[in-house]
């Protein structure tokens, strides 16, 4: 009996490869995710310890202008951190946007796997009964002979 061959070979191979990329960015953004979240702890961090050396020298005795100087960049660190924080929330967005990709073709992908197993399942049982038509032909054909 002939080899088994899928009509659909080519379509399931760019699924797989379509669900690899898609997998592939969704790493990237993961990891840069990651990086966007240290650095929000690295600005709480330099935020917190804005905050203390202004109390510490406020308590003292601090001039207005280098209070004010402080307080500024106090601020502006606030101002950093609340940017970091959209850009998380932006990042998450775009995760869970690619995970919705990703599914979506790794569904897609395992119909076409389901309906190779299915016909895989087919020939395989065409293959056992070839095979048992043929030794049942054997036998026959072995008997007449005899």
């Amino acid at each position: 009996m002939k080899k088994f061959k899928f009509s659909l070979d080519k379509v399931l191979e760019y699924r797989n490869h379509l669900q690899r990329r898609e997998k592939d960015i969704l790493a990237r953004l993961r990891t840069e995710y990651s990086l966007l979240l240290e650095e929000e702890r690295q600005l709480l961090d330099l935020y917190e310890k804005a905050k203390r050396d202004y109390e510490m020298r406020s308590a003292a005795g601090l001039l207005v202008a280098d209070a004010a100087i402080m307080l500024n960049h106090i601020d502006d660190i606030k101002k950093q951190i609340e940017l970091q924080r959209a850009k998380i929330i932006e990042k998450e967005h775009e995760i869970e946007k690619q995970t919705k990709k990703v599914v979506a073709i790794t569904q897609d992908k395992m119909t076409v796997e389901k309906l190779r197993e299915k016909k895989f399942e087919i020939y395989t049982g065409e293959v056992v009964k070839s095979e048992e038509k043929f030794i049942e032909d054997f036998i026959a054909n072995r008997k007449s002979i005899s």
